[in-house]
């Protein structure tokens, strides 16, 4: 459910009255409600000494500051381990061999494997996952929209877990390629990186070889419709038809883009259908067992860094 935004300017208007009587306090939140009305003011007293969106900058700046410990731990499994180490060391241990019989690939006529269309339903999903980031900043009256900090978090653990996941089951067991690049055994040896380089070395995402179950591409396409049904009604603020219709886009662009990537023969159809089923089971988890409600902001913090812990003090 929406949250409703705190009325801080009436705090601030009615300094002669009460706590109690303030008619806005009726909606103050669970977490607001445990401040004394001289906090109160003060906040809302720094809330009107800037402009709204430096407010938002404020509080987005505050989450980062409160969740930083969990941002450098999943930054540092996302891009350094599952994106450089793993994905180099499955290729390190690689074994060329012959495609695997594959009921996808025998329904899908091969196109080349850097043909431009094998990404295009991602990179036409961006523009609404962009466009999701950009309206959390977009005031809406009455209305207090998810903070983007929380949102890149939530996708950014759930994708890092993901990315290790599928390195657990492509280290553990590796299988013969499916793109033409890992079934040529002398361009392979020519991209093998050595032990050294398996620690430092950017691993590309186009020649790797080895680390096929399951799709990675899937796991983001998955987890970008599953962040726009999750946050998208209170982010574009539209009806609860217009936000399924936008879900159902995204949706089908996802479907195309496992229709694509088996034409280019990047995976097997297991790997899709794997990808399918563990990306939502493992969002669900995330959700309902590790990170259930979004962190807010502390407002008093905010106001004591715009103001002062001195002004505070002589309320």
């Amino acid at each position: 459910m929406d949250r409703p935004m705190i009325s801080y300017d009436s705090l601030e208007r009615g300094s002669q009255q009460s706590l109690c009587s303030l008619p806005s306090i009726s909606v103050l939140t669970a977490e607001e409600s445990q401040y004394g009305e001289n906090v109160l003011r003060h906040i809302a007293r720094a809330k009107r000494s800037v402009h709204p969106l430096m407010w938002r900058a404020h509080e987005e700046l505050d989450l980062v500051i409160e969740q930083i410990n969990t941002i450098l731990l999943a930054s540092f499994f996302l891009i350094y381990l599952t994106m450089v180490v793993f994905l180099n060391l499955a290729y390190y241990h690689y074994k060329v061999g012959p495609r695997l019989h594959d009921i996808g690939h025998q329904i899908f006529p091969e196109v080349d494997e850097l043909s431009n269309i094998v990404d295009s339903p991602m990179y036409m999903l961006y523009p609404f996952v962009g466009v999701l980031f950009l309206s959390t900043i977009i005031p809406h009256e009455g209305v207090t929209k998810p903070y983007l900090v929380n949102i890149i978090l939530r996708f950014g653990c759930v994708f890092a877990i993901g990315h290790t996941l599928r390195a657990a089951t492509y280290l553990a067991t590796s299988v013969p390629g499916s793109a033409n690049h890992c079934l040529d055994a002398e361009e392979v040896e020519k991209n093998r990186p050595t032990f050294a380089e398996i620690f430092y070395k950017p691993a590309s995402v186009t020649v790797n070889c080895g680390d096929l179950m399951f799709s990675g591409h899937m796991l983001q396409m998955i987890l970008f419709v599953l962040i726009i049904n999750h946050y998208g009604r209170q982010c574009f603020q539209v009806s609860k038809c217009v936000h399924l219709f936008i879900v159902t886009i995204a949706l089908l662009l996802c479907i195309a883009q496992s229709c694509v990537i088996l034409m280019a023969r990047h995976h097997y159809t297991s790997d899709i259908i794997v990808a399918a089923y563990v990306t939502p089971l493992l969002w669900y988890f995330y959700n309902n067992a590790i990170h259930k409600e979004d962190m807010k902001p502390n407002h008093e913090r905010i106001a004591k860094r715009l103001l002062g812990t001195q002004s505070l003090n002589q309320q």
